[in-house]
């Protein structure tokens, strides 16, 4: 299209501003202009087929025939409609949220939008500091998480908890990352941020996950990291094989699953 046939005129209705069309589908510049938000997402065709297909060896670096075997998800379109619907809710509702604490509209519980927009003032620093609070613990979150996965790799390697010599590096590369007159405070908000991280580093789980996916060969998932990062909850792989899903049921140590192949059918019994 040229511009002048993409660009979309305004007009007054109903005494607010509009476009007559919407071309831009709501979005200008990264902002909302008001209009309803549009748009378009397309499924690429499944990879995993049942038909042999080209492929290559890579031992012996020579063409090969590939046939994938197992489960199959040709359908997968109908499905994804409502993964991109939530995805865009959520994405939504974040914003809201965000636009809701940048502008103080909750804090008399009225969640009016548009209350209170004036930046001045001391209410409007509170606003900015509340604001980077949430990003801090939001990046806090993000940390404890990957403290998690080195708690698991070192136990699993048989490595000490501690390494003062990796804390003190971190430290003193503070002074390139930061002003002369906060690097002094932000490395002691660093040490606490570290001590903090040591002691969800050391806690020790009391039982198994309350949630989880139950199914024989699960070492592919990422449903953990999904549900952890998402739901903010533990999120096991239960792998069991068929002479042991009467023990599992028995032992009832779950309070929701998820459940793949190939124990669909026999978890509905």
């Amino acid at each position: 299209m040229k511009g002048s046939e993409n660009n979309d005129p305004y007009e007054i209705k109903d005494g607010k501003v509009v476009t007559r069309t919407n071309n831009h589908g709501g979005i200008l510049g990264g902002l909302s202009s008001g209009m309803p938000i549009v748009f378009r997402a397309a499924m690429k065709p499944t990879p995993s087929i049942a038909k042999e297909q080209d492929s290559v060896d890579l031992e012996k670096m020579e063409p090969a025939g590939l046939q994938v075997r197992g489960r199959h998800d040709p359908c997968i379109v109908p499905r994804a409609v409502p993964c991109m619907e939530a995805a865009a809710a959520i994405a939504l509702c974040d914003m809201l949220l965000e636009y809701n604490l940048l502008t103080g509209a909750c804090e008399t519980g009225t969640c009016e939008t548009g209350a209170d927009k004036d930046s001045k003032g001391l209410s409007g620093y509170r606003r900015e500091i509340d604001a980077i609070d949430a990003e801090i613990a939001g990046l806090l979150e993000k940390r404890f998480d990957v403290v998690k996965d080195i708690a698991s790799y070192k136990e699993q390697k048989g490595l000490p908890v501690m390494d003062e010599a990796r804390e003190e590096e971190k430290i003193s590369k503070l002074d390139c990352l930061c002003r002369r007159e906060t690097a002094e405070y932000v490395a002691g908000a660093m040490r606490e941020i570290m001590a903090q991280s040591r002691r969800f580093h050391s806690r020790k789980s009391s039982s198994a996950p309350d949630y989880g996916l139950l199914g024989r060969k699960l070492g592919h998932s990422f449903s953990p990291q999904t549900h952890r990062v998402t739901g903010g909850y533990d999120f096991g792989l239960f792998e069991r094989e068929p002479e042991q899903l009467d023990e599992f049921f028995a032992e009832g140590s779950f309070k929701g699953l998820s459940v793949t192949m190939p124990y669909k059918k026999d978890v509905m019994a």
